[in-house]
């Protein structure tokens, strides 16, 4: 209790000066403003010009390693099987791993399926090119048309009550 008597007040913060601050100058809105048709300088601009900039692909970190997506060559189809077996042994590989199990739906052409890491880019492409991927073709839809069309291929099978790809009762816009 004695040392907060003993406590003296703190001063009070000096009062703002009038007027706009150094800053609210320095950055200060300019009177007639000319943003349009003005040519603005790129800095980066020569570099690039003479290839002399660097870019995150130019980039290479010791121990770094690449990556490469194995994807669907078809339009819709269902996954039989993924065989990760000879890209796992080839040079270089660090990592194969499955992005969608067996029985899942590819929705469209390139979609991802399996994944390969490697030290270098090229071990990756070859690992990716070892992946060996079973597909079930499936009967795709191009248009709006064959896809609401009563006879239609079921794209998700989850959804009861559907008429085509259409949900029962939900509007249909025509063009």
């Amino acid at each position: 209790m004695a040392k907060a008597q003993n406590q003296q007040p703190l001063p009070a913060p000096p009062p703002a000066p009038p007027g706009p601050t150094a800053n609210a100058k320095k950055y200060a809105w300019p009177e007639k403003p000319v943003v349009i048709s003005t040519r603005v300088k790129r800095l980066d601009g020569p570099d690039k010009v003479a290839g002399r900039a660097r870019y995150s692909f130019d980039i290479n970190r010791p121990g770094m390693i690449f990556g490469k997506i194995v994807r669907s060559p078809h339009p819709h189809a269902r996954i039989v099987s993924v065989d990760l077996s000879e890209a796992r042994r080839a040079p270089g590989v660090k990592a194969a791993l499955v992005w969608k199990d067996a029985n899942a739906q590819t929705m469209y052409q390139g979609d991802p399926v399996a994944a390969v890491a490697a030290e270098t880019e090229e071990q990756a492409e070859d690992a990716a090119r070892l992946v060996k991927v079973n597909y079930d073709v499936l009967q795709h839809v191009a248009s709006v048309e064959q896809a609401m069309a009563a006879d239609a291929p079921k794209i998700f099978e989850s959804l009861q009550g559907t008429v085509g790809n259409q949900r029962k009762g939900s509007p249909v816009r025509r063009a």
